[in-house]
């Protein structure tokens, strides 16, 4: 004997389905875009994480310190030093492979839409994150010890936590989006 189910009911599973997968190339390809407009535009990231790491010294360390507009450059006062926040030192140059990962993954229906967003996004702020965090130990460094505070603090503590930032972001990606249920949604 063969039963069957209502078409409502057994379609419903199958819509959701097909909706995920035509939603999966766009999303990808949005991604993908999102990281090439980052990396085209990095002075709007510098800029911004100039103003930033400004806002991050200027408090704790009590010391006169800004952002010039327009520039991503951090005056410190009680120094013949500028900080610059560089292309090199921008945090969309690292947000960027995230966001294409995210974007390539997309193309799989091995992980959740939601997941891989959530992830992705996640993975970015981290990333940011610990990007600040590098910035204004740059700039408490150059503050406190002068030249060769900065020196080491920008090569190679700088270095090591970028490589943690990017560890523990991928973890975070990886946790959120590719560890979870693997469901189409």
């Amino acid at each position: 004997m063969t039963t069957t189910t209502s078409g409502r009911h057994a379609s419903a599973p199958a819509a959701s389905r097909r909706q995920g997968r035509i939603l999966r190339a766009p999303l990808g390809i949005a991604l993908v875009v999102l990281a090439g407009w980052v990396v085209t535009n990095l002075g709007l990231t510098q800029t911004w994480e100039a103003h930033a790491t400004a806002r991050l010294l200027h408090g704790p360390l009590g010391q006169d310190v800004w952002a010039l507009d327009g520039r991503p450059v951090i005056r410190l006062a009680d120094t013949v030093f500028d900080l610059h926040v560089t292309v090199e030192c921008a945090g969309g140059l690292v947000v960027a492979p995230f966001l294409v990962l995210g974007g390539v993954l997309l193309l799989s229906r091995r992980f959740s839409v939601a997941r891989l967003l959530v992830g992705t996004s996640l993975a970015c702020l981290v990333v940011l994150a610990v990007n600040q965090m590098r910035l204004a130990l740059i700039g408490y460094a150059l503050i406190r010890w002068g030249a060769a505070g900065y020196g080491w603090s920008h090569t190679v503590v700088g270095s090591v936590l970028t490589l943690l930032g990017v560890a523990v972001a991928l973890v975070v990606l990886w946790m959120v989006a590719l560890r979870g249920p693997r469901k189409e949604h």
